[in-house]
């Protein structure tokens, strides 16, 4: 990293670019617009049109009167345009017909001021084609703003057929004056390939000019090529520079993948979390996701299951994959929070409709704990009334493992001595081959609750509950192939498996077939 990369976080600095400089910014800007507003009224009383620019200034909404930049600004354009209220001063159809007359002898300022009353209705009734003809003519005497309006028609479309090449016409035609979003603009056709081939020079050359000049989200693109070599040769020296330019000015998704840059290169990691940290609370989902991640596993601060899991949420929330998928863990398994299992079924459902190839497996575990599965109980022959009991944190001393199913079957019930009364009714009750308690106890052992982890002896009794023809059990065990729990992996016994549970209409027997011949293909 170069001198300027190694103290661009120095906290008067950042303090410098996050509070001074944005402020400095604004009041040029707000000074530059002034200074055009005194420009303008000068320029109208120099002219014989004066008397109607004074009407003009006087019963207008002011957004009709938008002043065009020059050839040489390099003012950002800014579109949305409110609703302000005006007093006329004369009627509507009075000054619209004296309007209309400067337009049509070429005043350009009158034919933009026309054009965005057309476009926005402002005293005259919406028409997106006269807004965009009289955009045409200004464009064409060489005004960057209107230049850029329309090439945004062109390319969304608005009051005339969507023209990618027009757009890449008028967009080059503006960007050429430095108007700073239409570079933008510019770069990002180029990049797509949009309105002609795709040309990553050029995308680079716009994105660096629009960069040069403060545009955040161009910095932020620009960045993105270096890192991944596009266009260019891969450099992460200059993708941190930019990703630095454009995170100080509060873009979200510059500041993670910053984050993400130095976390990856192990390089000022107190840094990246403070990135991430930044981007989160600015509702940037990725961001958020790993800022969960980050404080579950313990990775770069102390393991914080709560903040892990307010993060988890609000990501989850926006359909964050990986995000849910941790929400329902932590609620299930947590160490340090309370478990709530509704949510977690809840979660892991969510992630199971986007084929998380492990949400199943978790979710079958929660499902035979917190509701009595009359699946069961109609392919038990004996009636069973054992419970399973709730699950505890105090896990017990490792139970020596086994290197054969038989033994493993007759050490069932060696160490029951230091374990719940529940826990021996359960392993009584699976001694004697019911399958509800086979397929329980299984999964205390896949989990390590109440007993020691071991999953052999989880793979070993969810067999012996599957071949009881219990779909649950089928569909875990299923699972457990695929994913080598226990057993080395063996997708062919588990395609066996979860077909005998289809067989017997089981919906997530067919999604799970679903899944391994999605694998074969």
């Amino acid at each position: 990293m170069n001198n300027y990369q190694n103290t661009i976080f120095h906290p008067f600095e950042n303090f410098y670019k996050v509070y001074i400089n944005p402020a400095r910014t604004v009041f040029v800007k707000i000074s530059n617009l002034i200074k055009s507003v005194i420009l303008l009224i000068i320029a109208i009383y120099a002219k014989a049109s004066k008397s109607i620019f004074l009407l003009l200034l006087l019963s207008l909404n002011a957004q009709a009167l938008q002043l065009l930049h020059s050839k040489n600004e390099n003012n950002i354009v800014t579109q949305k345009l409110g609703q302000g209220n005006y007093e006329q001063s004369l009627s509507a159809n009075t000054l619209l017909t004296q309007l209309k007359k400067q337009a049509k002898s070429g005043n350009s300022r009158a034919q933009f001021s026309l054009a965005n009353m057309y476009r926005n209705g402002l005293g005259v009734k919406k028409n997106l084609k006269l807004a965009l003809y009289w955009y045409s003519q200004v464009a064409q005497s060489g005004y960057s703003t209107a230049q850029f309006n329309l090439a945004e028609a062109y390319y969304n479309g608005i009051g005339i057929a969507q023209d990618f090449e027009q757009a890449l016409h008028w967009y080059k035609q503006a960007s050429q004056q430095n108007l700073i979003e239409a570079q933008y603009k510019l770069a990002q056709m180029y990049a797509q390939g949009k309105g002609g081939k795709t040309d990553y020079i050029q995308a680079i050359y716009w994105y660096e000019s629009a960069s040069r000049m403060g545009f955040p989200s161009a910095q932020l693109e620009l960045a993105k090529f270096y890192e991944e070599g596009v266009g260019t040769e891969k450099n992460l020296v200059l993708a941190e520079y930019w990703y630095e330019k454009s995170a100080v000015q509060f873009n979200p998704e510059a500041q993670y993948r910053l984050a993400n840059l130095l976390e990856r290169e192990k390089k000022n990691l107190s840094q990246a979390l403070l990135m991430y940290q930044n981007s989160a609370r600015r509702k940037f989902t990725k961001a958020q996701s790993r800022l969960a991640s980050i404080y579950s596993q313990g990775e770069l601060v102390e393991k914080n299951d709560e903040l892990a899991l307010e993060w988890a949420l609000k990501a989850a929330e926006k359909g964050d994959f990986e995000a849910q998928f941790l929400a329902a863990r932590i609620y299930h398994n947590s160490t340090q929070l309370e478990h709530d299992l509704t949510k977690a079924i809840y979660w892991y459902r969510k992630t199971i409709e986007k084929n998380h190839p492990s949400a199943a497996s978790f979710l079958a575990q929660i499902e035979s704990i917190v509701i009595t599965d009359a699946d069961f109980k109609k392919t038990s022959n004996s009636s069973v009334t054992d419970e399973l009991p709730k699950v505890q944190n105090d896990v017990q001393q490792p139970i020596i493992k086994f290197t054969s199913a038989e033994k493993i079957e007759h050490s069932l019930l060696d160490n029951t001595k230091a374990l719940d009364e529940n826990i021996k009714n359960l392993m009584s009750s699976a001694k004697q081959s019911d399958p509800i308690a086979q397929h329980n106890l299984s999964l205390l052992f896949n989990i390590g609750a109440l007993v020691p982890k071991d999953d052999k002896k989880a793979f070993v009794l969810m067999q012996k509950a599957a071949q009881q023809g219990a779909a649950q059990s089928q569909n875990s065990l299923a699972v457990m192939y695929i994913e080598g729990i226990g057993v080395e992996v063996d997708n062919k016994s588990a395609y066996d498996w979860a077909k005998s549970s289809a067989e017997q209409g089981d919906k997530e027997g067919k999604r799970i077939l679903l899944y391994l011949k999605s694998l074969s293909k």
